[in-house]
């Protein structure tokens, strides 16, 4: 048998574990993209350049339908493609933790979260609907476990992980139907050596700071709001930080409160 190469072998269970480049002949070209949606996507284009010099980004925070600007930083026919992101409390907000214990009470909210996703998808999709702009829909992170308890119903839709997956299947649906878009649920390749995060430096925060560094994330040099962490150690987080692991092949994400 043929001895694997060491490097090649990194590669491929890597971080390019689904797009290797050994075959790769000329260097990525220039490309330029959009990202519509929440606040929490509003580092996704900055980040992009970090990994890519060649990658260029450009963001648009649409929170509670808000309308589509008139205007654009640049013509939808320089754009590769765009990145969606629907923030999950413009959809949901917090009336779900506020519905009594009853089955049909939660079957209605569903329909009418799935009427609002509807609307929100339809106004942050204009540039597909009148460019075909390639499009990638991002789904929503379900929790780790019910609130309730892990031994609560499983797919009930008291259950809030059922609720956001159905969310899911529903978005996926609803994108299906659009001309050259695609629900993107895995971001994260298998195999992720590296985790990046952003920190907003608020007083309400000021002890997540001291979670970081304890936990092996570092600032980047060159930008102190950006801080990585090797994703093959172990974390230790305090209670009000969750740690969601998807039913897929995503291995660890980050989810922490809206201070971050």
């Amino acid at each position: 048998m043929t001895q694997i190469d060491p490097y090649l072998f990194l590669l491929h269970n890597g971080a390019r574990y689904r797009t290797p480049i050994d075959l790769q002949v000329t260097p990525d070209s220039r490309l330029r993209f959009l990202v519509i949606g929440g606040c929490l996507a509003q580092p996704f284009h900055e980040i992009a350049a970090m990994i890519n010099s060649n990658f260029r980004g450009d963001f648009i925070l649409l929170n509670n339908f808000d309308s589509f600007p008139e205007t654009l930083p640049a013509e939808p026919s320089q754009y590769d493609f765009q990145i969606i992101h629907i923030p999950l409390r413009s959809i949901m907000g917090s009336a779900y933790f506020r519905l009594p214990d009853d089955t049909g009470r939660h079957e209605e909210f569903l329909r009418q979260t799935q009427e609002y996703l509807a609307r929100y998808l339809a106004g942050v999709t204009k540039l597909n609907a009148d460019s075909k702009l390639p499009t990638f829909v991002l789904g929503f992170l379900v929790p780790q476990q019910n609130p309730l308890g892990r031994f609560q119903p499983r797919y009930d839709l008291r259950n809030v992980m059922h609720f956001i997956e159905r969310l899911n299947m529903f978005l996926a649906t609803e994108t299906a139907k659009l001309e050259n878009a695609y629900l993107a649920n895995n971001l994260v390749g298998k195999n992720e050596k590296l985790m990046l995060g952003q920190l907003l430096s608020t007083e309400a925060n000021s002890a997540c700071r001291r979670f970081f560094s304890r936990n092996g994330f570092t600032p980047l040099p060159n930008n102190h709001l950006y801080w990585s962490r090797l994703l093959d150690i172990s974390l230790l987080p305090p209670r009000h930080i969750s740690l969601t692991v998807s039913a897929g092949d995503i291995p660890v994400t980050i989810e922490v409160p809206a201070a971050f």
